[in-house]
């Protein structure tokens, strides 16, 4: 299972996380962007643990929303591949792996091999937008 993060700042780019099953990650706070926690107390991030073909998501204090939901403070959040979460200001997206293989022999005989992997479904950046001018309408 690849974890995919978009940090709060969109110029950091993705971070790609492949985990195995029991394996377990917390994410960092500095990656979350301001304010992700619900008490500014509570500075304990989120923890991700791959249980069986899912991702479990134990908030402990932090902002989570779910298709545009808010996530309750003590529930735990149960991702599939394809799913997204927003932590904070950051997004955290699940794919699988695949492995491609192409193997070519040519008319003398020789062979090559190639082996790609490749996260499914893709997960790219979010678009961002940026105000460049404000015009006043004319009366």
């Amino acid at each position: 299972m690849v974890v995919v993060l978009e940090p709060a700042s969109y110029a950091a780019g993705l971070r790609h996380e492949r985990l195995q099953p029991g394996a377990r990650l917390l994410l960092a706070p500095a990656e979350l962007g301001p304010a992700w926690q619900r008490d500014p107390e509570d500075d304990t991030p989120p923890a991700l643990e791959v249980v069986k073909n899912t991702l479990v998501v134990r908030g402990n204090g932090a902002r989570l929303r779910k298709s545009g939901n808010s996530v309750g403070k003590d529930e735990d959040v149960v991702l599939q591949r394809g799913d997204h979460l927003d932590v904070g200001q950051a997004r955290l997206s699940v794919a699988g792996i695949v492995h491609v293989k192409l193997r070519v022999r040519n008319a003398f005989g020789v062979e090559r091999e190639h082996v790609h992997e490749l996260s499914l479904p893709e997960v790219s950046e979010r678009p961002s937008v940026e105000v460049v001018s404000v015009a006043e309408a004319q009366p």
